[in-house]
């Protein structure tokens, strides 16, 4: 009876121990065949070269850049390099028409556009102007359009210099522009004999702001000139109306009467291009307009300027003829006395002759011819300059910007470059 129960005790102890063993063996034989992979499945991966990553990268397309050439237009380069149908044409020049003309883009602007990994344009951007884009992006089946203004600051560059020889010349050796020291000229000899007065040793400031956009300059203009040397000494300043003045706020322009006598007088003869002589009877063009005026009534300058020939013509009899600005030049004949001569300068209004009947005329009278940019042209009926002076607040708020010009012209270096949002840091 106890061998019986020691048997019984036995087995029962063995027959977990085995059926224990038996599982664990099956476990372990599962694993290595769950971590080992099939042979097809190790094909599988080494021939398609599956990425085991969850997230693939994103394609991201490239800008690319497109400068038109000679010849070129929009629809060429829509077909050859953005890959668009017809029909995509006319999308996009609609959605673009109200910004920016795509039929009339100009030989060497450059545009950029980016494709999408079936080559699709993606997105396509066009300069409007320098500091203004517009942008193309493609929406599903369609395109829209937005604008895109760039970051633009405003530069203030300072120029000083001794005049050498002319001042443009002298301007341009200190590194301003060549278009900007001409019209520096330009200004300053609406008011300055620059040929005669101008000389060695003189010394000029120049402020010229410009607009800066990606570190490119655009737009540069003259805010102010000064010039002190020993026969000139002036100084001009723009206003917000894009016109000229000195610190009292006169106009640079001073006005062109349009009649050279103090009085009216009747006209006898039109400007007329085929004119009868009254003398020869033979056509020809009558560039002046004659007044009947009584022998010896006063002729003034219709603008100041400056005598450039004067004397005695068998036909014109005593005659002058005076330069003033802008290329304006006034003619005067059949004189009766000159008072002034070949090189004075006159004034507005300055008393410069009276009227006669000299050289070939049939009677007292004045003719009186006026020239633009060495064309006649009829004084009566064209536009002439009128003088415009600051008043009131207009003049009190542009001398508030006058003395902050000179403020910056008061410094000793002679090229500075200022930005709205830097630093001052002179140039050498």
């Amino acid at each position: 009876m106890k061998k019986t129960t020691h048997s019984n005790l036995l087995l029962s102890l063995i027959i977990p121990i085995v059926s224990l063993s038996l599982l664990l063996l099956w476990v372990k034989t599962r694993n290595q065949n769950l971590q080992k992979p099939s042979n097809t499945y190790k094909e599988l991966i080494f021939e398609h070269n599956l990425s085991c990553q969850e997230h693939p990268d994103l394609y991201e397309p490239e800008w690319n850049f497109h400068t038109i050439t000679q010849g070129e237009n929009f629809s060429i380069i829509a077909s050859q390099h953005l890959s668009l149908t017809p029909y995509e044409i006319l999308q996009v020049t609609d959605q673009a028409k109200e910004i920016a003309n795509l039929a009339q883009l100009q030989t060497g602007q450059t545009i950029q556009y980016r494709l999408n990994s079936e080559g699709a344009l993606q997105e396509l951007k066009i300069p409007v102007k320098y500091n203004i884009e517009l942008l193309i992006i493609r929406q599903e089946s369609t395109f829209m359009g937005q604008v895109i203004q760039k970051t633009l600051t405003k530069t203030h560059s300072i120029y000083k210099g001794i005049i050498s020889q002319t001042l443009s010349s002298s301007m341009q050796a200190q590194d301003v522009p060549c278009s900007l020291a001409s019209k520096a000229s330009i200004l300053l000899e609406k008011r300055n004999n620059l040929r005669d007065d101008l000389r060695q040793g003189d010394k000029f400031d120049l402020l010229i702001t410009s607009d800066e956009v990606d570190g490119e300059l655009f737009s540069p203009q003259i805010e102010a000139i000064r010039l002190d040397g020993y026969r000139i000494k002036t100084a001009l300043y723009i206003h917000s109306d894009g016109y000229y003045y000195d610190k009292n706020g006169y106009g640079l322009d001073p006005s062109f009467y349009r009649y050279p006598l103090l009085s009216a007088y009747k006209i006898s003869s039109h400007f007329n291009l085929s004119r009868e002589h009254p003398i020869t009877g033979q056509t020809c063009p009558h560039y002046g307009t004659d007044f009947a005026t009584p022998i010896g009534t006063p002729v003034i300058s219709p603008a100041e300027g400056k005598v450039i020939s004067s004397g005695y013509q068998q036909c014109t009899g005593n005659y002058l003829t005076i330069k003033h600005y802008n290329g304006y030049i006034t003619r005067y004949f059949h004189l009766s006395e000159l008072f002034v001569t070949t090189g004075d300068k006159v004034s507005l209004s300055a008393k410069i002759a009276l009227t006669g009947n000299s050289g070939r005329s049939t009677g007292a009278h004045l003719h009186y011819e006026l020239q633009i940019n060495n064309r006649p042209v009829d004084t009566m009926l064209v536009n002439l300059p009128l003088s415009k002076n600051l008043k009131g607040e207009e003049l009190t708020a542009f001398q508030e910007q006058v003395l902050q010009r000179v403020a910056m012209l008061g410094g000793s270096y002679t090229h500075l470059a200022i930005s709205e949002t830097q630093e001052k840091i002179p140039k050498s």
